[in-house]
């Protein structure tokens, strides 16, 4: 029984293959073994030979690895189609090698050069032996192709003959230098006609059938026999042997007339009829994850040479009474130039650093666009502060669940075509959506915060804090997330939303509420807006995890550029500075539901890191400082639960509070000294945490101490205080008095008085 015609091609590629690996590695004077080529070398000694580590596999051409046989002809072909050894390397990708050999991820023992990696095994393997093939493949390549595009070129210049008596089989013609191009980029064409697989650059290492054959399979289809007698109506021209072309000629041997006989045998007596294959000329780019990164540092260097973003003072006068009236007028033509126009200015800057537009100095101007942003979204006025504390639900919409409704309903089938809420009407006539307004002016709002001189400006604004969070306030609506103004869509209020967290992080720390008696109902909604929209960037229950399972929801691989989300940061950053000031919290308290703020509380102790894999992950900068919020904003939520929720927070044995919190202590303060000096802030912000948690009294109605003054007035812990009497406590960390004691032997602690008295404290347990 005959071998089967494509195991005898594969065959014959694998040795010649073998063939040119071999001369390659001659020519450096590294020949391989026998075993690895098939070729005899002369007085070679395996045992003195540098490749005496390679174990011979069980048949020529392969060697053993993890007790399997790796075949250097389908380890060639894999590799390059995957964009070569170096490639593979760059991409850690060699695991995708391993399942084709059927190899194991790791060695069962440790090998005698240490390694455990049978991945790094290979690639070294692979580096040794193949590398240098692949390098003079690819030059070999690259020189084939740019001989055959200057051919080309040469054949297609004008008053160039196209032809004549000698057709194809004439030098220098347009049809020999397409010949010799289609032959330099056929593989298999060059293979059966003698040519060399280093010095023809022929891609002998793809082992898959279909990509290995598409030219020769294409060549046999088009001078198949029947094809020939039937199709072609022109006569057929002879070689110098008399024998008409035929596809026997293609599948000659390397020993056999090469390709100067073809020429001479496919003449062409009418060059109108030739058929040309015009091949586009490609520029050879080195891309880096489809990336030309040469091309974008050309780009940059280019742009450093243009003009710079003008200044401020380069814009020339501007009316800003002709704006104010323009956005008065609510024409479409008007609010679109006085909103482009006010745009550019809140983007441009100031001759010094930080400073640029300033609109403290244009109260009229601003005031008329928050008219036009209530006028635009809010038809009815806001419910009273006693409605939305009657309806008030703790379990209040997050940013993914709103995400998740917006992904839900634009991927139905014609969600385009389809009428929602904030969609245009279709009767407005070719005037902007209302929408596109508002989200302009809360560009503009935002661009206006980051100038030093607008901060203490808008956040004591009386009406920007509350229209704000009005635009991006949510309600449920049979269960659905719906947006409380009628001019937004579900998308418009998560990019509001996102916007007035990014203004919030100017404002936070110049943002004062009002606490005259009684409280002003404004203030309660402007607290409690505040508090949900931060909320609902850390309250889900799916992304309220610890550090190691946050940095993996993320999808990003474990490294040194690993970091938090960029808006839980921001929200945890700007709830910790907006609930410092004593006189917002004293709002917050009144404004905030004991079940909002429980809910607030189980999130924060949900993300403290708690295995070791956690503490790793924390040991990093910026997950240092993460922690770091995350504890300051559970110090500011322990500060504003009352008594019966404190003990809640105490003794809930599900959620673990203190153990949690004890061993973060414990880990911050039981560290390397060189270690240690850095996460002494972060010990210090739990200890006093664990100090409120201990104290069971109102801050804002019992006094602390026995002393006149109210906790609340103690701001962060209860040190900064006149009292210079015994810290007292209830002994918290009683139970865990080895800790407690080696804590407090430490040397940063012994240093600190106040550090000390407050751990001394936590530890103590006193008899009544």
């Amino acid at each position: 029984m005959s071998q089967n015609p494509n195991a005898r091609t594969t065959q014959l590629r694998q040795q010649q293959f073998l063939n040119g690996l071999h001369n390659l590695m001659a020519k450096r004077n590294t020949p391989l073994p026998p075993f690895l080529t098939g070729v005899h070398v002369p007085n070679y000694d395996q045992a003195r030979s540098s490749w005496a580590a390679i174990e011979p596999g069980s048949e020529t051409g392969s060697f053993k690895l993890a007790d399997k046989d790796v075949n250097l002809f389908k380890l060639w072909g894999l590799v390059f189609a995957h964009g070569g050894g170096q490639v593979l390397n760059s991409n850690n990708s060699w695991g995708q090698i391993l399942n084709q050999f059927d190899l194991p991820e790791e060695f069962p023992t440790v090998q005698a050069n240490g390694a455990t990696s049978v991945s790094t095994m290979l690639s070294h393997y692979y580096m040794a032996i193949l590398l240098p093939f692949e390098e003079s493949y690819r030059k070999n390549l690259q020189e084939t192709q740019r001989k055959a595009n200057m051919a080309n070129r040469q054949g297609m210049m004008p008053n160039m003959p196209m032809g004549g008596g000698g057709g194809m089989g004439g030098g220098g013609g347009q049809g020999q230098a397409i010949q010799q191009q289609g032959m330099a980029l056929n593989p298999m064409a060059m293979q059966r006609m003698g040519g060399n697989p280093i010095n023809s650059g022929m891609p002998v290492g793809n082992i898959q059938d279909e990509v290995l054959d598409s030219d020769i399979q294409g060549i046999k289809r088009k001078l198949d026999a029947n094809d020939l007698d039937n199709k072609r109506a022109r006569p057929r021209t002879d070689g110098q042997d008399g024998a008409a072309l035929s596809l026997g000629m293609l599948e000659k041997s390397g020993s056999e007339p090469p390709v100067s006989q073809l020429n001479a045998v496919r003449p062409r007596q009418q060059p109108s009829r030739r058929k040309i294959e015009y091949v586009p000329l490609a520029r050879d780019v080195e891309t880096y994850g489809g990336r030309d990164l040469k091309q974008i540092e050309n780009e940059y260097l280019a742009a450093a040479h243009r003009r710079t973003m003008r200044e401020l003072d380069e814009w020339g006068p501007i009316d800003v009474e002709h704006l104010t009236l323009s956005i008065r007028s609510r024409l479409s033509t008007e609010l679109s130039y006085a909103l482009t126009t006010f745009t550019l200015l809140s983007t441009m800057k100031g001759p010094t650093a930080g400073s640029g537009f300033p609109i403290y100095q244009c109260g009229d101007l601003f005031d008329e666009v928050l008219d036009l942003v209530e006028d635009l979204a809010f038809d009815g006025a806001e419910p009273s502060i006693e409605e939305a504390q009657s309806a008030e639900n703790p379990n209040t919409f997050t940013n993914r669940q709103l995400m998740n409704a917006v992904l839900e309903v634009e991927t139905h089938p014609f969600a385009a075509l389809e009428h929602h809420q904030g969609s245009k009407d279709p009767a407005s006539g070719p005037t902007q959506r209302p929408a596109n307004y508002i989200l302009a002016v809360v560009n503009i709002i935002r661009n206006l915060s980051i100038i030093n001189d607008n901060m203490d400006y808008l956040a004591r604004h009386d009406r920007l804090l509350d229209i704000l969070f009005r635009l991006g306030k949510v309600v449920s609506r049979n269960g659905v997330p719906t947006p409380a103004s009628p001019a937004l869509s579900l998308s418009d209020v998560i990019l509001i939303r996102k916007d007035t967290l990014y203004t919030l992080t100017s404002l936070s720390n110049f943002i004062r509420l009002p606490t005259t008696s009684p409280i002003p109902k404004s203030a309660l909604r402007t607290a409690r807006q505040a508090f949900e929209l931060f909320a609902s960037y850390l309250t889900d229950p799916s992304e309220a995890v610890s550090p190691l399972a946050c940095a993996q929801q993320a999808g990003v691989p474990l490294g040194p550029n690993m970091r938090p989300p960029v808006t839980v940061e921001m929200a945890l950053d700007i709830f910790d500075k907006f609930s410092q000031p004593d006189q917002n919290r004293q709002v917050l308290s009144k404004a905030i539901s004991q079940p909002s703020l429980w809910l607030f509380f189980d999130s924060l102790i949900r993300r403290l890191p708690v295995s070791e894999a956690d503490f790793q992950v924390t040991m990093r900068e910026q997950w240092l400082s993460y922690v770091e919020r995350i504890t300051m904003a559970i110090y500011s939520l322990v500060f504003l639960a009352p008594p019966e929720l404190k003990q809640k927070m105490r003794s809930d044995r599900s959620l673990g509070c203190k153990s949690i919190m004890l061993r973060l202590l414990h880990r911050f303060m039981i560290s390397n000294p060189e270690v240690r000096i850095h996460l002494i802030y972060s010990a210090k912000r739990v200890t006093e945490t664990l100090k409120l948690l201990d104290d069971a009294l109102d801050p804002f109605e019992n006094p602390a101490d026995s002393s006149s003054t109210p906790a609340l007035s103690f701001g962060m812990g209860f040190a900064d205080s006149n009292d210079t009497g015994m810290e007292k406590g209830t002994g918290i960390l009683g139970g865990h008095r080895d800790f407690g004691w080696d804590m407090l032997m430490l040397k940063e602690v012994l240093t600190d008085d106040v550090l000390w008295g407050e751990l001394e404290s936590l530890v103590r347990i006193e008899c009544q």
